[in-house]
């Protein structure tokens, strides 16, 4: 099965994904960007301080995710195992340029996987209070992209739900601000065989 865990920043992801780390070890546990050594350079430049044009911007996650999907997602499930990766082309779309239609970044994310699309989302949301709260909390600088503001945030947020919608992918929507333990058991029966 090929899970993906998605949220903007401050939902809890990295939390959660420490707990299912332990529930499923045989699982791959992967994230975009980031996973292969081009996915780490993609990441350094699209997080870091650059000022891309939005179209490149978008080229250079879907390389990344044509490359993750390559060395990392297809050959695991081919293998059998379990894939939970935090974020997938869900996030590339909820993202993406907003002056792009869903037709175009749904053909681009097909070509870059090859169709290989997670078989099940599990959303993270949380409040536009909650969110800054977090943020504050974490006492770090904005990324890049944090640094669009609250509002874009909250947006995006709403756009990861209709990506999946769009795409037909099953998805599972999750309050983030509940205890911890009550997320994590939520996504574990979800993922449980």
């Amino acid at each position: 099965m090929y899970v993906a865990l998605e949220g903007i920043d401050g939902v809890g992801k990295s939390t959660q994904l420490a707990h299912l780390k332990a529930a499923f070890p045989d699982a791959l546990f992967t994230k975009e960007p980031g996973a292969t050594p081009l996915g780490a350079a993609i990441r350094s430049l699209v997080l870091g301080d650059g000022d891309y044009d939005k179209r490149a911007e978008l080229l250079l996650f879907l390389a990344d995710r044509a490359e993750h999907t390559a060395r990392c997602v297809a050959p695991a499930l081919e293998a059998g195992r379990h894939v939970i990766s935090d974020r997938s082309l869900i996030s590339g779309i909820a993202y993406a340029d907003r002056s792009l239609d869903m037709e175009t970044l749904y053909a681009l994310n097909r070509f870059a996987t090859g169709g290989l699309f997670p078989e099940m989302v599990i959303v993270l949301t949380i409040s536009a209070s909650g969110y800054e709260a977090r943020i504050r909390a974490r006492n770090e600088g904005e990324d890049r992209i944090e640094s669009r503001g609250t509002a874009y945030m909250m947006q995006t947020q709403e756009r990861l739900i209709d990506a999946c919608r769009a795409l037909h992918i099953p998805c599972h929507v999750i309050a983030a601000e509940q205890d911890e333990m009550t997320i994590f058991n939520a996504i574990k029966e979800l993922i449980h065989d």
